[in-house]
Formats: C-alpha cells, sequence, structure tokens
C-alpha cells in the first residue's frame, strides 16, 4: 500500500432529525472534518465549539456548505438561481473560515454536502461555477470531491487542489455514483463490511454494489456522523489503517 491517506468526517451536524452529537467521541479518530454551515445542520455556535474540538485533536479544518434545505438535511436537489446559491456558498464557507481564524486556526478545505455535492459531481459547468466563487475566497483551499467525478476535472480547470474522495460507509452503483439513501443496502455500518471496503479503497478500488471491482483514485475517505455506531466504526477504521502500510495524514 505504502500512501498516505486522510480519513475526514461530517460534524457538527446537530439537527433535530439526528441522534446525540458524537463529535468529541469521533475527533480523536480522523484527520480532518467538514463542519456543516447552518444550512442544513448546525448553527454558529456549533460551528465554534466543532472548530475548537479540531484545535484539541490537530484535525484540519473543514466547511460543509449545502443548499438552504434544513427540513431534508440537504439531501434533495434545489432549483436556485446561480448567483443566490453562490452567495450562499460564501456566506457558509465565511462562517466556517471566521471562526477557525478567531480561534488561531485556518480554513484548510471545503467538502460541498449532500445534493449540492452530488449536483458537482455530475455537472461540469455548475461544479466549475462553484469552485471559481471558493477559489475567490482563499486560492490555497482544498477541495473534497468525489473520486473519478466532475468535480475533479472542475478542479483542475480553475487551478484548485482537489483530494479525490471515497465513502467508508455507502455502497456504490458506479464508480462515480453512490447508492441512493431510499435503497436497500446503501448505507453500510456493520464493521466488517466498512473495514473491507476501507481495505479495497486504499488499494485504489472500489466495488460496486452488483459485486465488480473498479479502480479509482483516493487520497481522503469518508465516514458519515451520522452513521450507525459511527464513533466505534471511526476507532476501528483509524486502528485497521494504522496497521497498515498507509500512513494517516492531517494536511497532505
Amino acid at each position: 500500500m505504502n500512501q498516505v491517506i486522510d480519513l475526514n468526517c461530517d460534524l457538527g451536524e446537530t439537527h433535530p432529525s439526528l441522534p446525540n452529537n458524537q463529535d468529541e467521541v469521533i475527533m480523536p479518530f480522523i484527520t480532518s472534518c467538514n463542519i456543516a454551515c447552518g444550512y442544513h445542520a448546525g448553527s454558529e455556535a456549533q460551528i465554534a465549539k466543532t472548530v475548537d474540538l479540531t484545535l484539541q485533536h490537530n484535525v484540519a479544518i473543514g466547511a460543509h456548505p449545502s443548499y438552504d434545505d434544513w427540513d431534508n438535511f440537504g439531501r434533495i436537489s434545489m432549483d436556485v438561481p446561480m448567483k443566490k446559491l453562490l452567495n450562499q456558498i460564501e456566506e457558509q464557507v465565511m462562517l466556517v473560515k471566521s471562526q477557525a481564524e478567531a480561534q488561531g486556526g485556518r480554513l484548510h478545505h471545503v467538502k460541498p454536502h449532500g445534493a449540492l455535492y452530488h449536483d458537482m459531481a455530475n455537472n461540469l459547468d455548475f461544479a466549475t461555477q462553484i469552485l471559481e466563487t471558493i477559489k475567490t475566497i482563499d486560492p490555497s483551499l482544498i477541495i473534497y470531491g468525489l473520486a473519478e467525478s466532475q468535480m475533479i476535472i472542475a478542479a483542475a480547470n480553475v487551478n484548485l487542489r482537489i483530494y479525490s474522495e471515497a465513502f467508508s460507509d455507502r455502497a456504490y452503483d458506479t464508480p462515480t455514483r453512490l447508492r441512493q439513501r431510499s435503497l436497500d443496502g446503501s448505507v453500510l455500518y456493520d464493521k466488517a463490511e466498512v473495514i473491507e471496503q476501507v481495505k479495497l479503497l486504499l488499494t485504489q478500488n472500489v466495488k460496486t454494489y452488483d459485486g465488480q471491482q473498479h479502480p479509482i483514485s483516493v487520497d481522503t475517505i469518508c465516514l458519515h456522523s451520522d452513521t450507525p455506531n459511527a464513533a466505534s466504526l471511526a476507532q476501528h477504521i483509524h486502528q485497521y489503517i494504522s496497521s497498515t502500510d498507509a500512513k494517516l495524514y492531517h494536511t497532505m
């Protein structure tokens, strides 16, 4: 394997539909996090609390902007005028950036959330416009985007660095499309199943739901904090990666 890998988690996602926040338990086992910006979950107070935790545990700070869709947790595509959407994304990223800097840290990356993430993964022009806006905030920001998707091309087009992302706890229908959450088997939460997926991802491959194996480029592996047993899974993934030739790294 002999590689460097980042382990990221979506955090700060306080929301009435979710179980109790597990950020404090998960944080010691990850190397970067993506902080909800208040549009799908979280709040300014939660951003401040999560940033504080990242600094305690030397975890890279990311903003996790979404569509303005609290009711659906940002998981439904929305038809928003582009100018309005770009302003909303800028506002969200700046909330996390400002809080990070106020506490003596810095914003490391941006990872879009939910439907916004998948819409960018599937639409090159859409992704390019959003990444151009992110670049105006700080051209050194890294983008976390779905491996082999249009986001990778868009980042290259606007000259932003990007980490190719894969998922430890989600099933794939194709190498560039996660299985819809409404379908059976879309979320992986059994420890053995998750570790098997991580093991394959470390070889730069992914297995789709039909059992076929496909090569993909992987720089960062995601675990969702709302996946059942997420805190325990974070610990097991961390332990597994640490037992291999791969090296967990905070700021590639």
